[in-house]
């Protein structure tokens, strides 16, 4: 039984188990994070190549005589 800050000895062997509903609605929350970080991780590689064009423009627009 849980009594107010719990640790994992704290619970019973029936707070632990989980029913197959759970276990799935728990992995669909996993696999929409894993989902969202691969977007995350394009987006942050598509801003870091735009990055180093814009870096690479400037670098011409330096050397230029305007």
């Amino acid at each position: 039984m849980r009594t107010g800050v719990t640790t994992l000895h704290e619970y019973d062997a029936e707070d632990l188990s989980l029913t197959e509903e759970q276990i799935s609605a728990e992995f669909a929350i996993l696999d929409r994070l894993e989902t969202e970080r691969n977007g995350a991780r394009k987006a942050r590689k598509s801003v870091l190549q735009v990055e180093q064009e814009l870096d690479d423009l400037v670098a011409k627009l330096q050397t230029c005589d305007i």
